[in-house]
């Protein structure tokens, strides 16, 4: 009896076919073969029609890919470039500073000229009050009068030049004085501590900026004798005297004295750091109840209870 091999064909051993075990991995052949489809799709047409890859044809691959890329002459070029920018920056930062030093020295110089101006000048407040038939006198006359009787101080009414602020039915409207002799504004100032709690007020006219500054500056004083009582202020026009130092205000600046040491100077004399105050000033954010919160907490406080000793 036949076994099944014996109908099966047999096949000559030469002609098995034998196949070789490749040395690199499949995953190898198959990035080699993609690198090679890559660079062949970036060549130029007439190199894919090529057998292989020249060194002509790589060095204009590579012409290719680093078309866009910057070369040294070009990163040389913009650090030339950037530095003539930074002179250039520096030249116009220094052009504003000066300019914004010299815009400063005019503003001053105009505002000295327009305290000049008003040198003469005085602000009557309530004046209108003292006079009962005033729709008939001139302000000239009603000013006069009145230095005369409330103040006792002689002005003539032709040496003077009157004008109201306001409507002149309103009593409460501002008159505004100018002297023709400056020793008669001098006599009506030295006589004007004779209307203390009277409801008339007479002070010095002065500029709008000043006034703005001088209101800032007195601020800062309310509040310098605030923390220390002690200290010998004073506040003249434009000016805060603080223990013999002057100081002034400017808008760009803050505080400063004629010395150039600023705020750190202040916080020295008085012994508080007022930064966070003088920033609350120039910024116009100082709350309006800021000085009668402090003596409503002073008000609070309990007073201390007597020693013995002075119950004795």
């Amino acid at each position: 009896m036949k076994n099944l091999e014996d109908y099966s064909p047999k096949v000559p051993r030469s002609n098995s076919i034998h196949r070789k075990r490749s040395r690199s991995s499949p995953e190898s052949l198959s990035s080699s073969k993609k690198l090679d489809l890559e660079i062949k799709d970036n060549l130029p047409e007439k190199f894919i029609m090529s057998q292989g890859l020249t060194m002509e044809s790589l060095s204009a691959l590579l012409d290719v890919k680093l078309a866009s890329v910057a070369t040294k002459q070009d990163i040389q070029d913009l650090r030339t470039d950037l530095n003539i920018m930074k002179r250039q920056n520096e030249q116009l930062r220094a052009e504003v500073n000066f300019l914004k030093e010299v815009n400063l020295k005019n503003e001053m110089l105009i505002e000295e000229l327009d305290n000049k101006s008003r040198r003469n000048n005085l602000i009557f407040r309530g004046v209108l009050k003292h006079h009962s038939n005033k729709g008939n006198i001139s302000p000239a006359q009603i000013v006069s009068d009145f230095c005369e009787e409330i103040l006792k101080v002689p002005i003539n009414a032709d040496n003077i030049f009157a004008s109201c602020l306001g409507q002149r039915d309103n009593a409460d409207s501002p008159v505004i004085v100018s002297f023709l002799r400056f020793q008669d504004k001098l006599n009506v100032l030295m006589a004007v501590k004779v209307l203390k709690n009277t409801g008339f007020v007479i002070h010095q006219d002065v500029a709008a900026v000043t006034r703005k500054k001088r209101t800032k500056l007195m601020l800062i004083r309310k509040e310098i004798l605030r923390i220390n009582s002690r200290l010998k202020t004073s506040l003249r026009l434009n000016s805060l005297t603080v223990e013999a130092v002057k100081f002034t205000w400017c808008d760009t600046r803050g505080i400063c004295p004629n010395n150039g040491v600023g705020l750190p100077k202040l916080c020295e004399l008085v012994g508080a750091d007022l930064s966070d105050f003088v920033s609350a000033v120039a910024m116009n954010t100082l709350p309006k109840d800021y000085f009668s919160s402090f003596a409503a907490v002073s008000m609070q406080q309990p007073s201390l209870p007597a020693k013995s000793s002075d119950r004795l």
